[in-house]
């Protein structure tokens, strides 16, 4: 989250604020991860 610029645009926007968006962002990541095993995986249509 440190290089993607709408990420960097929205912690400069946000300040203290942005620790709940952050939180927000890895839920859904977490929530719609496919894989089980430590990777990282999306659903592909």
């Amino acid at each position: 989250m440190d290089r993607f610029g709408p990420l960097v645009t929205a912690r400069q926007m946000l300040g203290e604020r942005f620790g709940q968006l952050r939180a927000d962002i890895i839920a859904i990541w977490a929530q719609n991860n496919e894989a089980d095993d430590g990777r990282f995986v999306l659903p592909q249509e």
